[in-house]
């Protein structure tokens, strides 16, 4: 929404109707008077087109000038309406596997990476309190974004995960003991790693058991979502590392009871998702764990606009001297 903190500058503008008025009935007029102009050969200089042209664009560029001048003058204002929360509800860090086993298409015709991606996406947009955190495994893992409010900052993260950019193994342990070890102490209500992947450790540093047994210790919220379902799927995917696409046909076969007995280990919960439903039942399921979100209260924010209309008139001006001292003269 925008407003003016200055309303009464915009009665400048009765100015441009007002001479208009006058000029039209001729009580004032403007100066002029004939004048020959000869070149040194005495021949007599007609006016060109491209001389009307600068014309009429310099005119054109004061008046636009003064419209800009006027609005400035009135400080208009976007009105931007933000809530503020008293406390941070929650912090839930995702650890998302990006194997290139996750480019398989069979959730409801979308690859398992994208349902993971737009799932959360939905959950994150309904706690706007809660802070969001990000860690990708494959045959490592990294911390892509800490728990943040900060949701336009995650989203941009989690929308630029590709498959494959940390490898092609699936290090389980190191994608837990990442996420576990970026939680700062529990000033919070909730905290919960959530894990979505579809297939069993088979490489990293750190065992799982022993990423299982930090995330215990330390209270943490733990939930495994096996995604995906036992047998054949498309795979398609670019490689980042070359730039080469890679397709195929994927056959999966879930080892549902190593993710299931690490769930147990941390004191979590394993769920399996074959289908973009259950997805949603699940995550439904979460939020029943979590803490609701804290009072809030409304802040309206003015942002300035009449820096721009500054900007434009300055530059304007320059624009109109320079046609005139400068190029209105080589048609001389």
């Amino acid at each position: 929404m925008i407003s003016f903190l200055r309303p009464a500058a915009l009665v400048l503008f009765c100015i441009f109707p007002l001479f208009y008025f006058l000029r039209k009935h001729a009580i004032i007029q403007p100066l002029s008077f004939s004048l020959t102009l000869h070149n040194w050969n005495d021949t007599i200089i007609k006016t060109s087109s491209q001389m009307r042209g600068l014309s009429f664009l310099s005119k054109s560029l004061v008046f636009l000038s003064l419209i800009a001048l006027i609005v400035a003058a009135s400080e208009p204002v976007k009105l931007k309406t933000e809530y503020v929360y008293t406390e941070t509800a929650n912090s839930i860090m995702f650890v998302i596997d990006i194997s290139p086993s996750m480019a398989a298409k069979d959730i409801n015709e979308k690859t398992r990476i994208q349902a993971a991606k737009d799932i959360i996406t939905d959950f994150v947009q309904t706690y706007p309190a809660d802070a969001f955190g990000l860690t990708a495994l494959a045959s490592t893992a990294a911390l892509v974004i800490p728990p943040t409010i900060q949701h336009e900052q995650f989203f941009a993260r989690l929308n630029s995960l590709q498959i494959g950019e940390l490898g092609e193994g699936t290090a389980l342990g190191m994608g837990l003991a990442v996420a576990a070890a970026h939680f700062a102490k529990n000033t919070v209500q909730t905290q919960s790693i959530i894990l979505l992947t579809d297939g069993e450790s088979n490489t990293g540093e750190i065992h799982p058991n022993l990423a299982a047994e930090l995330i215990k210790s330390k209270k943490i919220g733990f939930y495994i979502i096996g995604i995906g379902k036992d047998g054949y799927a498309n795979l398609e995917y670019v490689d980042p590392s070359t730039g080469e696409k890679r397709e195929g046909t994927l056959q999966t076969i879930f080892n549902e009871r190593e993710l299931r007995e690490l769930a147990h280990r941390g004191n979590g919960i394993y769920v399996s998702a074959k289908s973009f439903a259950s997805l949603q039942e699940i995550f439904k399921n979460i939020s029943q764990n979590i803490s609701p979100t804290p009072a809030r209260f409304s802040e309206v924010k003015e942002v300035p606009l009449w820096q721009p209309l500054i900007l434009f008139a300055v530059f304007s001006f320059i624009l109109v001297w320079i046609i005139r001292r400068i190029l209105m003269k080589a048609y001389l």
